[in-house]
């Protein structure tokens, strides 16, 4: 139970120039477009009708990020993934919060081969039930903690007729 957002920025890799080479939920180009099913700039998890039914209405939620991506044929991309830090580790206290046992997941579907190019189940950074989000250095002040693995990315590699492979998925 708990809240968690991450984003996604895909990057062509060894591109001439920087200009239009990434994308993200602020930043669309030519060959890649951005889509939010909640109207965020991240994916967005709020799972609390476990213990809180009375706030499933509002707070149970499920945001996707898609990207749709053109032209990409002989590029290789990079695909990272990150975790959005909140200011402080919220509810910490109650044992039935555990924001930090939540990780979105990243697809990759090929329209133009129909191949779907992640493994069963998607990639996602690793959780562990003893590893939370934050540490407090003093009272309600908190730091990202270090030993919270929330990041990771995926290279993708794309011939010249657009099939493409997936690998190098590192969690950083």
């Amino acid at each position: 139970m708990g809240y968690s957002s991450e984003w996604l920025m895909v990057e062509i890799m060894d591109a001439p120039s920087e200009d239009n080479s990434s994308c993200y939920s602020l930043q669309e180009t030519e060959w890649c477009s951005y889509n939010n099913s909640g109207g965020y700039d991240a994916a967005y998890l709020g799972n609390v009708d476990d213990y809180y039914t009375e706030w499933a209405a509002i707070d149970d939620l499920l945001f996707n990020e898609t990207f749709t991506l053109k032209d990409i044929g002989g590029l290789t991309l990079n695909f990272t993934v990150s975790h959005h830090f909140w200011e402080k580790d919220y509810y910490h206290e109650y044992d039935c919060w555990s924001d930090h046992m939540l990780a979105s997941v990243l697809t990759i579907n090929n329209t133009v081969s129909g191949v779907s190019l992640n493994p069963e189940g998607g990639w996602s950074h690793p959780v562990n039930k003893d590893v939370k989000t934050h540490i407090e250095q003093k009272k309600d002040v908190y730091v990202p903690n270090p030993e919270y693995k929330g990041d990771f990315y995926v290279l993708v590699t794309c011939s010249t007729d657009c099939i493409c492979s997936a690998y190098n998925y590192t969690v950083l």
